[in-house]
């Protein structure tokens, strides 16, 4: 079901290609000196059209509705835009409809459900909204809510039950944008997550063909053999090779002679073997020894002697040059 505006609005869209900029709005109400359907454009101000129609606000009760009697709602003040859904503007008298006295507690009377065009159950609707337990709300089918005003109307009891249920689908709408921008957001950090597993996959991927290729093709250059593989034998065979200690041929010569002799009193079956040039063997090494720590302190102190004498001469170069040019001023 539509009604005559929207239908023409459509036929303006589609036919006449023509978008909706303005539509026709009832101002009623005994307070209009000039009540009348009129043209307004989107965006007008309510302000503007009770000035140019000769709006007269009820002294004792002031009240301006957007909206037919029953699915209206009040406005705080004028400066309100019309927008593509504005109807109406309602300026009723005190006497036209009377003033909403205070919301009083549900007495049960079931004449809310009676009256709802949509065969919904408006009383436990209103106790879930007031409670904000919307998935209640939910269940109970809020959304078919056409908003007719009728539950509200014959409420004995004064109590807006449509200003809750906006309230709650308002606040239902709110809840579903922020679970979708929630689950937006979470797709899109598993997204990114993966990309960048996949990035480091394709990183190692490509730095590990690089080397392959590297390897094959110095192992070809250098005609079949892995260079790698001889550039680290010669590093340890030279690392093998200093390590080694380095024998005087004399003292080769006295390590084979005293084993020489030691087996010999071994094959003599002489209890007590002698081990007098094993004893030689071992002064020499000592004489070596402190003849080699002799020269490098004698080194040490040789340098170190060096750096003093170079150092007092410039010493005295610079005392006599200075004691040259005192003479030189003097004279």
């Amino acid at each position: 079901m539509q009604n005559v505006g929207s239908l023409y609005a459509i036929k303006r869209a589609i036919c006449d290609g023509e978008p909706v900029i303005d539509r026709v709005v009832t101002l009623t109400g005994n307070t209009f000196s000039k009540p009348k359907n009129v043209w307004a454009r989107i965006g007008t101000s309510v302000e503007a059209l009770l000035n140019e129609f000769g709006y007269k606000a009820d002294r004792k009760l002031e009240r301006l509705i957007m909206g037919g009697p029953m699915m209206g709602f009040t406005l705080p003040h004028g400066n309100v835009p019309i927008t593509k859904t504005s109807n109406c503007i309602l300026a009723p008298t005190r006497k036209e409809i009377s003033s909403s006295r205070y919301e009083m507690e549900c007495i049960r009377c079931s004449q809310c459900a009676d009256a709802c065009p949509a065969s919904l159950l408006p009383q436990q609707l209103q106790w879930y909204a007031k409670a904000e337990d919307y998935d209640k709300c939910e269940e109970l089918n809020l959304k078919d809510c056409i908003e007719c005003g009728a539950c509200a109307y014959v409420c004995p009891s004064e109590i807006p039950l449509v200003h809750y249920y906006r309230q709650a689908k308002a606040e239902i709408r709110t809840r579903k944008d922020e679970a979708l921008a929630a689950e937006r957001a979470k797709q899109r950090f598993e997204e990114k997550n993966a990309r960048m597993e996949r990035d480091k996959a394709e990183r190692e991927n490509r730095f590990k063909k690089a080397a392959d290729n590297r390897r094959k093709t110095m192992k070809e250059s250098s005609g079949g053999d892995d260079a790698i593989a001889a550039a680290i034998a010669r590093v340890k065979a030279q690392k093998e090779k200093s390590e080694e200690p380095t024998v005087k041929p004399a003292v080769a010569a006295a390590i084979a002679k005293a084993k020489a002799k030691q087996q010999a009193a071994m094959e003599s079956g002489s209890a007590e073997p002698d081990n007098s040039e094993m004893a030689k063997l071992r002064e020499e090494r000592k004489r070596q020894a402190r003849e080699r720590k002799a020269k490098q302190e004698q080194v040490q102190f040789n340098e170190s002697a060096e750096a003093n004498d170079s150092g007092s001469a410039d010493k005295k170069s610079a005392v006599a040059a200075a004691i040259a040019r005192a003479k030189a001023k003097k004279g």
